[in-house]
């Protein structure tokens, strides 16, 4: 066992030493209890060990990386990436004890019939890829992440979205990193990369050959729980605001985006875009009782007719949101601005008697 100690802020430097001597004991129990773990996911290491017999590092590493691709052992590493501090023994643990794709079953999917099938992690097998992340680039426009399951795939070439029975062309294929992205003119299976020039893709898509279609199984994501009412300020802002949302959706599957707008056109309710996931609706309801609170209505078919003249400028419809629904009904926001009146002035008619009973009780007081 060794100590690596890293000299400068960025981890560039490093010094392999000798365990500090205030250290040994712990080191040596905890490395014990490694090698007993260990053990116990071989039974041939196991008895080696009951025998007295040290296991050599070759024989834990082996057995470590047999329990990762059976999925029996987690190994753990220690680091920071903020000082870039142990990245580098965690790079060289995926590298000696994470599973290749030749390590793992093949991939289960479906045929569009319906029919089980499956694709072996090979480049002679017919192309298949997963598309899992949507992203918007100012530069380069729509980036769609995928992993390649089986075949390969050249620049250029067209693809089979098999989810959405779609025939795309991929202009360009990326390879990502953190800093900076590099062209490539062909992937293979195992790989991760970015296509340019996918149109109808989204998250969890398959993309597949034309003439060996399968569909592999898809993300699912939760509904959410937490809405927030989103409205322009300007008339102009109308068309932004809706292709705003419409990108934010389709890079976030976990959010939707509907809108609110009037069942009829005397209906008094405010259109407004509605996102999932994140403060909640009530502020709508509450800043229409407000608003419908400074008027009196005289009669329904007065408050129905000057709900919908106060309305009808403050409504922001965004053509492309996904969804449209219907908001609540006219006379149920009548009798809430109604009863909301009336309570009004009822306590403006309590403080308008107090402070009658105090001016008289002054005036006597005087006499």
């Amino acid at each position: 066992m060794k100590a690596y100690l890293y000299e400068d802020e960025k981890g560039t430097k490093i010094e392999v030493t000798d365990i500090p001597d205030d250290m040994k004991d712990q080191c040596e129990e905890w490395h014990t209890k490694m090698v007993e773990q260990l053990c116990d996911l071989d039974e041939d290491l196991m008895m080696q060990y009951l025998d007295g017999e040290e296991p050599s590092q070759e024989d834990l590493k082996k057995v470590l990386r047999k329990g990762c691709c059976e999925g029996t052992a987690i190994p753990v590493t220690c680091g920071t990436a903020y000082r870039n501090k142990g990245i580098q023994k965690m790079l060289d643990a995926v590298i000696e004890y994470m599973p290749s794709p030749l390590d793992i079953p093949p991939v289960e999917g479906t045929t569009p019939d319906g029919e089980p099938d499956h694709r072996d992690s090979s480049d002679e097998e017919p192309f298949s890829a997963l598309a899992f992340k949507i992203m918007t680039d100012p530069f380069v426009g729509k980036l769609a992440y995928f992993r390649v399951y089986s075949g390969t795939l050249n620049s250029g070439s067209y693809v089979y979205n098999s989810s959405k029975q779609k025939k795309e062309r991929v202009a360009r294929i990326l390879q990502m990193h953190a800093n900076k992205r590099m062209e490539l003119d062909k992937v293979y299976s195992g790989d991760i990369a970015a296509a340019i020039g996918l149109k109808f893709t989204g998250t969890g898509d398959t993309l597949c050959d034309e003439q060996h279609p399968i569909i592999l199984e898809s993300m699912e994501f939760p509904e959410p729980v937490i809405e927030l009412a989103i409205e322009p300020k300007t008339k102009a802002g109308q068309e932004k605001l809706g292709v705003a949302l419409s990108k934010l959706a389709e890079e976030d599957p976990s959010s939707s985006i509907r809108i609110l707008r009037p069942d009829r056109p005397s209906s008094p309710a405010w259109a407004s875009c509605i996102w999932k996931s994140s403060s909640t609706v009530c502020s709508a309801s509450s800043m229409w009782r407000r608003t419908s609170a400074r008027r009196r209505f005289p009669t329904r078919r007065h408050s129905a007719t000057r709900c919908s003249r106060s309305t009808s400028t403050r409504s922001s419809p965004a053509a492309t949101a996904s969804t449209v629904t219907a908001s609540a009904s006219s006379l149920r926001w009548i009798r809430m601005a109604r009863i909301f009146t009336s309570s009004r002035a009822r306590s403006s008619a309590a403080r308008s008697r107090r402070n009658t009973s105090r001016r008289s009780t002054t005036v006597f007081r005087k006499r």
